[in-house]
């Protein structure tokens, strides 16, 4: 056991004590999203999932981002109408190494808010918000075009927790993400 925390530890400072060319730096991207989603309400049929997100954040090492994220999402539910949300959360990124080519590791949590239009028969529509919580974790690789300038793609499971008490609804699914983010 004395071994994994040696181990660790020494990961730690080496991830620290590293070239730190980005460090101190400010990180903004801009991507779109497509995903497929099932969801609690509409049973094993796939929910059409079209997001808009904008992340703003702070390189604490050469490797590691945390900063803030808004997303804005349109979903289509088969059998029922649509959803426009909007969230605003927090979000990490680590790159798991240095160069042109960058794999990463990427997590957040949000607030969401949205509004529903339900349809459960022809003509009968009413219309709803939800609240709740969603969580993501991914898996990107970003591309150095120049030395601020990247291209960045990522594929995350996304969990959604509605918590309105009238209108209980769970969904996950898995979102590929394509943006271009900027370094300052």
């Amino acid at each position: 056991m004395k071994r994994l925390y040696i181990i660790a530890i020494l990961s730690l400072l080496a991830t620290l004590i590293q070239a730190q060319e980005d460090k101190g730096k400010f990180y903004t991207k801009m991507s779109t999203g497509l995903s497929n989603t099932i969801t609690s309400i509409s049973g094993s049929e796939p929910s059409y999932v079209f997001n808009l997100q904008a992340d703003g954040g702070y390189f604490l090492t050469n490797k590691l981002i945390l900063g803030l994220s808004t997303n804005l999402t349109y979903m289509k539910v088969p059998a029922f109408n649509d959803e426009l949300s909007i969230s605003l959360g927090v979000f990490s990124k680590y790159y798991l190494s240095t160069g042109k080519v960058r794999p990463y590791i990427t997590g957040g949590i949000s607030a969401h808010k949205g509004s529903l239009h339900w349809g459960y028969k022809p003509n009968q529509y009413y219309r709803t918000n939800d609240t709740g919580i969603l969580g993501y974790l991914g898996l990107g690789v970003s591309y150095e075009i120049t030395k601020n300038i990247n291209l960045e793609t990522e594929i995350k499971y996304n969990h959604f927790d509605n918590l309105d008490n009238d209108n209980y609804s769970r969904m996950n699914g898995v979102e590929l993400n394509i943006g271009v983010s900027f370094k300052f």
